[in-house]
């Protein structure tokens, strides 16, 4: 406690501020009750206009709420930001950040970046700087932008060094450092942990310096390392001081003796894990799928069947615990790879092929069976659609690919995922860097690895269907480069859409719920946030969109919503479900931690906000579009998961029950789409389906002998088939 107690004369700002520190001590004694009446007699002391006074009250009362309920304690941050608006930049910045760490804990990222990354430009302090960049390096990865994650940590790294916040520095390096090993930049992973691990040994953080090591000892496992990544182990080891701790060593020790391999310890460790009393499912899902191939490695091939088939079930009961959350359990690890390759090596590639669409299906949240989706069931759907269809699993240690026609089935064993990423990565750059790609080494590599060993049964006019994995759904295979004297895009000899599974392909078309009216258009919204501008040729695009629907369908009722009309509230309460096609004209967000916290970005509503969330696209409004296009950046996602892909805004139109769904991999030009637009639609009036009408419009654009005809203007917007 404060002491001694002021005299009555001192000013009421002295009493005010002494009150707001004593609540604050009461707090940290959990004395909550206290501290409120401390509090509200702080505030009774000042007047209306002290308003910098109400927001440090305001910010008191957000910390002692902190301890209980995260909510209540970002809303009186946020009431602490708006009432030092303009008078108090500091405490604005830092009541600002509050809110944003406060919705973090919560699991809401993306609300979290919008606030926090209102606190930077408000004030230089060195200290508001590196708190927001921490929190927001944290958040970033979390929502699968790794690349920002790993550019703010950093800095926050730098800065807390600068100022001696060595806890900030020691965290904001393990966050960089995991961002990077994530984009298989293991160097500068290394180098952060690292120097991670030296701060946490001095602070004696066990916590932290188990993560560390942990990720460590998967660079060096990745990279072939096995003696550093014993060296490694073994601190892990002697650190132990939890049970989890314990059994990531004991996982970690696994590993090591799987890679050397000391099959017979290997074997004995995981059997120990997964025997361990009241061990989760998704670990023991993880050691049963590991025993299975060591026992697999050791030639017990029956034995090795059943702990795969265990480790199966397991991972299936984790995901039943936690359904909403299915795709972050799915994402915690390989679940499904080890079986695949089993199955392929055992020459059963039929069942092979049925465990990945079960996984696909087990990532959707489908109650659908498809350890049935026989190979004939499969040939035979493609007779009457005239389709080649390319599915894809991308495993660390190969990649599959299985390709139908509608008379044959073939299995192939390609390249595995650590190498296909630096050969996309090569590729992705030179079409985001604006490189000529028309004979580009990276992208005729690339289609020599995925495509050619198949070229065979792909004809040139295919209608070709791409069900990929991974890291595969960032790629546009259109934009990959036949090798040969007259090199040449892929999008010149087929046809392609994708889809996230083969069975979504086959599902029968849908007649009875056929829509009866015509095109929902929302966009060119007004400015909602400074991280939105206003799109220059929205406008443009709109009113070329318009002028299909409004003459070439005069019997159909279209809708067009745009401007200050363009908001959220306006797109569900008009009825989507009842339209034919549905067209976004604005920037869009993507979400990977919560997928369903993806956005498209709109005009405000009358609570101010302007983000159309794919959670309310997928509960809020069943669609029976035939079409839904989202002509806005990163439509799709921007980090792919082990099971499901990509996940994001046509993700989530494709679950609302949208039948296609055309969206962006990554920038859209403004400039561009509404031409774009303007033929594909065309093409769609004179009855050609939206596959034929987009690969029509990409073609006119590739051939445009301007700037337009480079990868990076034509190979954003992609076909997704959901049924």
């Amino acid at each position: 406690m404060l002491v001694p107690e002021p005299p009555a004369t001192v000013p009421a700002e002295i009493r005010v501020r002494r009150q707001t520190i004593q609540a604050q001590a009461l707090c940290r004694l959990g004395k909550t009750s206290e501290a409120a009446s401390l509090l509200n007699d702080a505030d009774h002391r000042i007047r209306t206009e002290d308003l910098v006074l109400a927001a440090e009250i305001a910010f008191s009362r957000a910390n002692c709420a902190l301890s209980i309920d995260f909510l209540l304690a970002s809303r009186y941050y946020q009431r602490a930001a708006e009432l030092a608006h303009g008078l108090d930049p500091f405490i604005e910045a830092y009541a600002l950040i509050g809110a944003g760490y406060s919705l973090l804990k919560k699991e809401r990222y993306d609300e979290a970046v919008d606030i926090i990354n209102k606190a930077i430009p408000l004030t230089d302090y060195p200290l508001i700087k590196e708190k927001a960049l921490n929190n927001l390096g944290y958040s970033y990865s979390q929502l699968g932008d790794f690349r920002r994650a790993i550019d703010s940590s950093r800095e926050a790294a730098r800065i807390a060094a600068s100022i001696g916040l060595l806890e900030d520095e020691e965290t904001s390096l393990l966050d960089e450092g995991r961002a990077s090993v994530v984009l298989y930049e293991f160097q500068e992973g290394e180098a952060a942990l690292n120097q991670s691990l030296r701060i946490a040994e001095m602070l004696h953080d066990q916590d932290v310096s188990s993560m560390c090591i942990n990720n460590l000892v998967q660079i060096e496992l990745t990279t072939g390392n096995l003696t550093r990544a014993e060296e490694y182990w073994k601190q892990e080891d002697s650190l132990q001081h939890d049970a989890s701790s314990a059994l990531f060593a004991m996982l970690d020790h696994a590993r090591i003796a799987f890679a050397q391999k000391n099959y017979a310890v290997a074997e004995t460790l995981y059997k120990s894990i997964i025997a361990i009393p009241g061990i989760d499912a998704a670990r023991r899902s993880m050691a049963q799928g590991s025993l299975g191939k060591t026992l697999w490695a050791e030639g017990k091939i029956t034995q090795a069947d059943q702990a795969f088939r265990e480790g199966i079930k397991s991972v299936e009961q984790a995901v039943a615990k936690h359904p909403a959350y299915r795709l972050s359990v799915l994402d915690g690890y390989t679940f499904f790879d080890g079986y695949i390759r089993f199955l392929v090596a055992q020459q059963k590639p039929d069942r092979a092929f049925q465990l990945a669409e079960h996984a696909r299906a087990l990532a959707d949240g489908s109650s659908e069976n498809r350890s049935s989706l026989s190979i004939p069931a499969v040939k035979a759907r493609l007779r009457q659609s005239q389709q080649v269809i390319l599915s894809y699993a991308v495993t660390d240690n190969e990649t599959i690919l299985w390709v139908f026609t509608p008379s044959d089935f073939r299995v192939f064993h390609l390249l595995p995922h650590g190498e296909i990423n630096r050969e996309m990565e090569a590729y992705n750059q030179e079409i985001q860097g604006h490189r000529d790609t028309q004979n580009s080494q990276a992208g005729q590599k690339l289609y020599a690895t995925l495509i050619q060993p198949a070229e065979k049964w792909i004809p040139k006019g295919s209608r070709v269907v791409i069900a990929p994995s991974r890291i595969l759904t960032q790629l546009n295979f259109e934009t990959l480069v036949v090798p040969g004297p007259s090199a040449h895009y892929w999008i010149e000899d087929v046809e392609v859409q994708v889809a996230n599974s083969v069975a979504s392909v086959l599902k029968p078309e849908r007649r009875q719920d056929k829509p009866s009216r015509g095109m929902l258009l929302v966009g060119d919204p007004v400015l909602a946030s400074s991280e939105f501008p206003v799109l220059q040729h929205a406008h443009d695009e709109v009113e070329r969109i318009e002028k299909h629907f409004s003459s070439a369908q005069p019997k159909l009722i279209n809708a067009s919503f745009t401007n200050k009309d363009a908001t959220p509230a306006t797109y569900l309460q008009n009825h989507p479900g009842d339209y034919r096609y549905i067209h976004f004209v604005t920037h869009g967000t993507a979400s990977d931690k919560i997928p369903l916290e993806s956005a498209i970005i709109l005009s405000p509503d009358a609570d101010n906000s302007y983000k159309l969330y794919a959670r309310d696209i997928v509960k809020k409004t069943p669609l029976h579009a035939d079409l839904v296009t989202i002509s806005a950046c990163y439509g799709v996602g921007i980090r792919w998961y082990h099971s499901a892909g990509l996940v994001g805004l046509s993700w989530a139109f494709l679950h609302a029950g949208a039948h296609q769904v055309v969206a962006g991999l990554w920038e859209i030009d403004d400039a561009a789409t509404p031409e774009f637009m303007d033929h594909f639609y065309t093409e769609l009036q004179k009855g050609r389906t939206a596959a034929a009408a987009l690969r029509s419009a990409k073609l006119a654009m590739l051939h445009s002998k301007n700037i337009y005809q480079h990868p990076f203007y034509w190979g954003s917007l992609q076909l997704y088939v959901g049924s």
